[in-house]
């Protein structure tokens, strides 16, 4: 509005607001230790490798040996392939100089040829790499059944390792295991076997590449050849014929070779989804992918549940200094928190720690929630106050418009026009009275007549000071027309609204009849709002232009007269082309008149005082 502070309240600090955020932070940790943010915490956490693999190369720890749809078809006999296919991928893979052997294919019963049987065991034998083979099946003694167990297994340098892998709720891998049901994993059997320390925890974070499926590889087929006489039958790490040999030897040399089924197929392994990846892959890349990680040492090392509460109470605690603020601080500061979290989760990722954001981001969301309703509520409430407090000086039907989205009052600096009412010949006419009420119905005649009228003519009711009225017009709602609404106001006032006032008394005060009106009416610089306690809230109007209102009024008596106006008023009324000592200025129904200059107390030169004067026909009112 124009002459309106353009100010904005902000939200008093209030203790319970932060309270609301902490609770909500608690909430978060319940409802992660109760099991019900596994599903988002997996989510973020896959997110988060994914940020963490990205731009990185393939493991160079380990190469795939991919037992695809080539090699079953190379091989004739579908899936499962002839063991003595294996028994030739040892020995080239030895002769390329791979580290470790890793087969992740279960040989639990005898196979169909005895002498591949032989010949499987007879490899593991006669190579110097350490072999390690899967087995989902552990026996009562700890032992497997893995071509007979430790008995056949340890002679030739081979040992059985579980290749079962931990599921998260939503069946995604996630972590690695050290031991299952008491048997090595397939990576701890790995470390072990190629002379390392084995995992440092029960339980370790899996850090793959992504997507999971991204790995060196080499097709089982193209490492054996054509299985017909193109194997390597010279041993020098060559497949006879097809000149492969120096990709194969960067390939395998110094890595571990882990040999598995990628084919469809219903003796295939099942898909599996790791951390990073949105897609399934085979079971033996998870299996490579967590070999990987333990050789790298296991780097990921993950903050677990206490470090995720210390973030979230972290940031509970920022969003709460955003509650001092109005609305949209508050928004800014959980806003301005949740993002903090995500970077700083990203950043960790980055140092090798995995920490969850979302017992944090959860904790914002119910708490910014939760502060935002019960901050609207109590804005809805101290509007309902201010409106309260508004109503009872300004007209009803402007209540709405003056306040602010906030609900609140913005103090004003505003050009207006100040109206003081005094009732003159009270104090006479309730000297002899001895029933309170009767003096209670003299005022509430009085302050209703003068209220109707002042609002009606748009004014604002300031106060009532025993006897007397302070008005104002151009405030709370600023106009060009409070000059002319206040001096229109104090022409009904004294025409109107005294005259009523005199007549619903007559019956029961016969000394009513000689109530008169004193108004002086200024116009100038105000300055308005409300002030005081919550409790005792009211609305002010202060300056020199009221202080020169409450003087005009006083000059009534002396002038014998019953409205004094100053010159601002006058020539706010005015077109500027009035004469204003010769020419009276035009109300419609009565015209202003100049008294001259008059001395006002408090002001340092006279000034130009005017006065209403009456409709053809009718006497001036009395002062």
């Amino acid at each position: 509005m124009p002459g309106q502070a353009k100010h904005r309240s902000k939200a008093p600090p209030v203790g319970w607001l932060p309270a609301i955020v902490l609770v909500a932070v608690l909430g978060a940790v319940a409802a992660n230790a109760f099991g019900a943010l596994d599903g988002l915490s997996g989510q973020a956490r896959d997110a988060l490798i994914e940020v963490r693999a990205e731009g990185r190369a393939a493991p160079s720890t380990v190469v795939l040996i991919d037992v695809d749809g080539p090699t079953v078809d190379a091989l004739d006999g579908g899936l499962p392939l002839p063991r003595d296919a294996y028994a030739d991928a040892i020995r080239r893979l030895d002769a390329l100089g791979a580290r470790a052997v890793v087969i992740d294919v279960q040989f639990t019963e005898p196979g169909p040829d005895e002498d591949a049987d032989a010949d499987l065991l007879a490899a593991m034998e006669d190579t110097d790499v350490p072999v390690v083979l899967a087995t989902s099946e552990v026996l009562s003694d700890g032992d497997t059944a893995v071509f007979g167990g430790r008995v056949n297994l340890e002679p030739a340098g081979a040992v059985a390792a579980h290749s079962s892998m931990p599921f998260d709720a939503d069946r995604s891998i996630r972590n690695i295991q050290r031991t299952v049901d008491g048997l090595p994993s397939l990576a701890q059997a790995t470390l072990l076997a190629v002379g390392r320390k084995g995992l440092a925890g029960e339980v370790v974070p899996l850090d793959p590449v992504a997507p999971g499926n991204r790995l060196d590889r080499i097709s089982l087929k193209d490492l054996l050849g054509d299985r017909a006489g193109d194997r390597d039958r010279d041993g020098d790490g060559d497949r006879d014929g097809d000149g492969d040999g120096d990709r194969d030897r960067r390939l395998v040399r110094g890595r571990v070779a882990v040999v598995g089924v990628t084919v469809a197929g219903p003796t295939g392994d099942d898909d599996q989804r790791i951390a990073g990846s949105s897609d399934r892959i085979a079971g033996v890349e998870a299996q490579a992918n967590a070999i990987d990680t333990a050789l790298r040492g296991a780097p990921l090392r993950d903050a677990g549940d206490v470090g995720a509460y210390v973030v979230a109470l972290l940031a509970g605690l920022l969003a709460a200094l955003g509650t001092r603020g109005g609305m949209r601080i508050q928004l800014a500061a959980v806003g301005a928190a949740g993002i903090g979290v995500v970077v700083a989760a990203a950043l960790a990722v980055k140092l090798d720690v995995i920490l969850d954001p979302v017992p944090a981001i959860v904790a914002l969301v119910l708490g910014g929630t939760g502060a935002a309703a019960v901050r609207a509520a109590a804005e809805r409430s101290r509007r309902a106050a201010a409106r309260a407090t508004l109503a009872r000086f300004v007209p009803p039907g402007i209540v709405d418009e003056v306040l602010d989205e906030d609900g609140l009052l913005a103090p004003q600096a505003q050009t207006a026009t100040v109206l003081f009412c005094d009732l003159r010949g009270y104090t006479s006419l309730v000297a002899g009275l001895e029933r309170p009420e009767s003096l209670i119905t003299v005022l509430d005649a009085y302050l209703s007549a003068v209220t109707a009228t002042v609002h009606a003519h748009e004014g604002t009711v300031v106060s009532f000071q025993g006897d007397g009225v302070m008005c104002a017009f151009g405030v709370p709602v600023p106009t060009e027309r409070s000059a002319a609404q206040a001096v229109a106001a104090a022409r009904d006032l004294q025409a109107v609204a005294l005259p009523r006032v005199v007549a619903e008394l007559a019956d029961v005060l016969p000394g009513a009849k000689d109530l008169a009106l004193g108004v002086g009416v200024a116009t100038g610089t105000v300055f308005a709002g409300t002030v005081g306690p919550p409790a005792r809230r009211e609305y002010a109007v202060v300056g020199p232009t009221t202080n020169l209102a409450a003087r005009l009024q006083a000059l009534t008596k002396t002038e014998h007269v019953g409205v004094i106006t100053d010159d601002a008023t006058a020539q706010a009324i005015g077109d500027g082309s009035t004469q204003k000592v010769h020419v009276g200025i035009d109300l419609g129904s009565g015209d202003l008149r100049p008294l001259g200059a008059r001395t006002i107390r408090g002001l340092p030169r006279p000034i130009d005082v005017w006065t209403l004067a009456p409709p053809a026909g009718l006497p001036e009112s009395p002062a």
